[in-house]
């Protein structure tokens, strides 16, 4: 595989696990877990707990193990931007830039992803928008 593909690759597992934590709640609530059972396991949680939506020490080690797995993962993301087309640049870095404040609110969250879904954080995306809206309007 090259290099761009491995970052890309990166990126995408990143986000899919974000995705699985951000969702767990939802996910849970239409019979569906993004959490491998083997996760699971690891950190002595069963589905059936979750389900419940019984928290335990499981569980919030569980969350940040799964946070400290993402973050180095959208770390290394940072550089595909240095790998897709100069006009695209801007647009990468702010996808990543999102990705990290969904993460930041993930992590706030904490056990209660159990329950609820993090909040949105649109005053964050939307700045990181306008910056690389303007960055990419400057170098036109």
């Amino acid at each position: 595989m090259s290099v761009k593909a491995d970052q890309a690759q990166t990126f995408i597992e990143s986000s899919q696990r974000l995705d699985f934590l951000e969702d767990l709640a939802d996910d849970l609530g239409t019979g569906r877990l993004g959490l491998s059972q083997e996760s699971l396991a690891a950190f002595g949680i069963t589905r059936a707990q979750l389900e419940r939506g019984e928290s335990s020490e499981g569980l919030e080690k569980l969350t940040c193990h799964q946070v400290e797995l993402i973050r180095p993962g959208l770390v290394a993301s940072q550089s595909l931007a240095d790998l897709v087309d100069p006009r695209s640049r801007q647009f990468m870095t702010a996808l990543v830039s999102l990705q990290q404040i969904r993460l930041q609110k993930v992590e706030e969250t904490g056990v209660s992803l159990l329950r609820k879904s993090p909040s949105k954080p649109i005053a964050a995306s939307l700045r990181v928008l306008a910056r690389a809206y303007h960055a990419a309007r400057r170098a036109r």
